[in-house]
C-alpha cells in the first residue's frame, strides 16, 4: 500500500516571485489549500529571486518533475530550462515567446489585466471632479502593468480626460523616489492616481507624505492586489 501511494504521488515545481507579496501569496495559497484537499503531490518551490530552476534541480527537470507551475516571469536560466522541456506546465499570468510557442501540455491563467485598469478609471472618473489623471507603472514595464496602464488611458481618453503616465521609474530607489516627487508635484490637484500594483501604492503614499501631499484630498489613489 505505501509503495503504490508513493507512485501516485506527483512531484511538482513551482516557480515563484516571493518579493511580489500578496499576489504571490495568494496563488500559493491556492496551491496549499488543492494539494491539503487530498491531492497527492509534493511540492518543489524555486523562489525567486536568488533561486534558478536549473540550480534546484540535481539532473534534468524531465527526470524530477512531474508537472510544473510558473507564477511570474523567470530568470534567464529558468527560462531556458522551461522553455526546453515538454512536462505539463501552467503558466499563471506570465506572457513570454518561448513559452507561447510551446505547443501542447501547457496552459495559461491570466488575470483580466485590461479589465483591471479599465476598473480602475471607472472607480477614480466616477469618484468626482479631478483636474488630472496619472497611473505609476511598474518600473520594470512588464506586460501585465502595460496593459493595465493601456486599458486605464483608453477608458479615460474615452470619457474625455487626459493621463500622465510616470515613465521616468528608475530600479535606483533614490533616483525614483526623487523623479516620483517631482511627477506627483506636477500633477493638477486633485488629481486620481492609479499604481500598477499596491507595493508601488505605498511608495507613492511615501513620497506623497514627504512632501506633503495630502491624500485622499490632493491625491485619490489605488493600488491592485489586496496587500493589507
Amino acid at each position: 500500500l505505501m509503495v503504490q501511494r508513493r507512485k501516485q504521488f506527483r512531484k511538482i515545481f513551482i516557480v515563484v516571485d516571493m518579493s511580489a507579496g500578496a499576489s504571490a501569496r495568494d496563488v500559493l495559497s491556492g496551491i496549499f489549500k488543492f494539494v491539503n484537499a487530498g491531492h497527492p503531490w509534493s511540492l518543489r518551490l524555486v523562489q525567486l529571486p536568488g533561486e534558478s530552476l536549473k540550480q534546484s534541480a540535481s539532473g534534468p527537470i524531465a527526470t524530477e518533475a512531474d508537472g510544473m507551475i510558473v507564477t511570474c516571469e523567470p530568470d534567464r536560466e529558468s527560462l531556458a530550462v522551461i522553455a526546453k522541456t515538454d512536462i505539463p506546465t501552467v503558466f499563471v499570468d506570465v506572457r513570454h515567446p518561448e513559452f507561447e510557442r510551446k505547443a501542447g501540455r501547457v496552459a495559461f491563467v491570466r488575470n483580466d489585466n485590461e479589465g483591471i485598469g479599465r476598473a480602475g478609471a471607472k472607480y477614480l472618473a466616477n469618484l468626482g471632479n479631478f483636474n488630472s489623471f496619472g497611473f505609476v507603472p511598474d518600473i520594470e514595464n512588464r506586460t501585465w502593468s502595460v496593459l493595465r496602464e493601456q486599458a486605464f488611458r483608453n477608458e479615460l481618453n474615452g470619457r474625455g480626460f487626459e493621463v500622465r503616465t510616470f515613465g521616468e521609474g528608475s530600479p535606483r530607489l533614490t533616483d525614483d523616489r526623487k523623479r516620483l516627487i517631482e511627477w506627483l508635484k506636477d500633477l493638477p490637484k486633485p488629481a486620481g492616481v492609479m499604481a500598477a500594483f499596491d507595493f508601488r501604492a505605498t511608495q507613492i503614499v511615501d513620497a506623497c507624505s514627504e512632501v506633503r501631499i495630502r491624500i485622499p484630498e490632493q491625491i485619490a489613489l489605488i493600488g491592485v492586489d489586496n496587500d493589507e
